[in-house]
């Protein structure tokens, strides 16, 4: 309904700094934070949240992917769909010593694109598929930045 916005920001926690994600709700004005200050498991360096268009069968309502660092010592980001109502829901990609990014909902929200890179190994970004229930799909090796086609 475009009423909220959630949007990635940056707070300086002793030397270091955190990635926290925010919403901002412009009815009331308000902002609030949604991930990075309870503790949830993960650590505070969060992507940016990408909002599933909702219309999917095969993975219906409303879903957030958000890639996290699943620990403060490495690089490596997890790809996680997350019920922006609870803050649950289940890991899409989480390989250790791989990060992925520039992920995409198809417009039915039925399908995921990313992209992965394997840490510690040869530059060879890949294209991921991913749907419910599926097993990952490489659509494409030594590439990257996908885009879904209106």
């Amino acid at each position: 309904d475009s009423r909220t916005l959630w949007f990635t920001t940056v707070e300086k926690k002793g030397e270091f700094f955190e990635t926290i994600i925010q919403s901002a709700d412009f009815e009331t004005g308000e902002v609030a934070t949604i991930l990075g200050k309870q503790p949830t498991g993960h650590d505070y360096a969060y992507g940016a949240p990408v909002w599933s268009p909702g219309f999917g069968v095969t993975h219906p309502g409303d879903r957030v992917l958000i890639s996290y660092r699943p620990a403060a010592d490495s690089p490596a980001r997890h790809l996680w769909s997350v019920n922006p109502n609870t803050l649950e829901g289940p890991l899409i990609a989480a390989e250790k010593d791989t990060t992925y990014d520039l992920y995409r909902w198809d417009p039915w929200g039925e399908k995921i694109v990313f992209q992965r890179v394997r840490l510690g190994a040869v530059y060879n970004p890949e294209v991921i598929l991913w749907r419910p229930g599926e097993e990952h799909q490489v659509i494409a090796s030594a590439a990257s930045f996908p885009q879904w086609l209106p």
